[in-house]
């Protein structure tokens, strides 16, 4: 029973669409596009690929151990310096 309880939510999460990725402004694109490697090389990491997201609420995280990517939205490069 305790099992079938974990996996409820996990069928909910499911049904829920999926945000669409959107196409970046060029000043964004151009921003992330300088520090995105900078950041990856001091790191001694690959840059990721990101991901935009359409919408004014700021959402930025980074997702995936095999398939990473940086999400990020709209809202949240505004409020980024």
């Amino acid at each position: 029973m305790l099992f079938l309880l974990d996996l409820l939510p996990l069928a909910a999460a499911r049904r829920r669409p999926r945000p669409v990725p959107a196409e970046p402004d060029p000043a964004s694109a151009a921003l992330l596009g300088e520090e995105l490697p900078r950041v990856a090389r001091a790191l001694g990491l690959p840059p990721p690929p990101v991901v935009f997201l359409e919408g004014d609420q700021p959402v930025l995280f980074c997702t995936g151990a095999r398939r990473h990517a940086v999400v990020v939205s709209r809202g949240a490069l505004r409020l980024l310096d």
